[in-house]
């Protein structure tokens, strides 16, 4: 099973993704798993936990934006490019669309695609979907004793390299809609 945010990096970095159905400015929550593992290890050992836990990144969830600039960044890496056609890598490029302006798009081109076919949009149409406008939720990150501290930006864009890092390593096809 494909995790989405990991599927939509993989065929944005590939070029397989044009637009993404999103507003700009709106951030993406995502923490590394090493992360909630060590949270959930130190709420198991706390004598007496009470009320809800927020393993989010907070204030501190990046920008698609900035999420879309490092995968680019990380696709187009002269490492990367090696043996490829010379090509200019912006034509490739994911945009950000406003999600109205995708959903009139998207309705467009599918009237022209045989039924059942398909879609990497409109399939990250609905994922972002959670993530469009949202108001970043609170962290509770840092409030437990011998539990990891709430992340910061540079936190999590490291992560992400690491990330894109194994997610570019991944065959090409990986991120095919097949």
């Amino acid at each position: 099973m494909r995790q989405a945010f990991h599927y939509l990096l993989g065929a944005a970095m590939a070029g397989r993704l044009p637009f993404l159905p999103h507003h700009p400015g709106t951030a993406v929550d995502f923490v590394p798993q090493d992360t909630v593992a060590a949270f959930l290890t130190a709420l198991a050992l706390t004598e007496h936990p009470r009320g809800d836990y927020w393993i989010t990144a907070g204030d501190a969830a990046l920008p698609a934006t900035r999420i879309l600039d490092l995968a680019y960044r990380a696709a187009t890496a002269p490492s990367r490019r090696a043996g490829r056609p010379d090509v200019d890598p912006t034509l490739f490029r994911t945009r950000l669309l406003d999600p109205a302006v995708c959903e009139r798009v998207i309705t467009a081109a599918l009237d022209r695609t045989p039924a059942g076919t398909p879609s990497l949009i409109q399939h990250a149409a609905r994922f972002m979907l959670a993530f469009n406008n949202a108001t970043p939720f609170p962290t509770s990150l840092g409030s437990l004793p011998d539990a990891p501290a709430a992340p910061t930006a540079h936190d999590l864009e490291q992560a992400l390299t690491g990330t894109l890092t194994h997610i570019l390593d991944q065959p090409e096809e990986t991120w095919s809609m097949a």
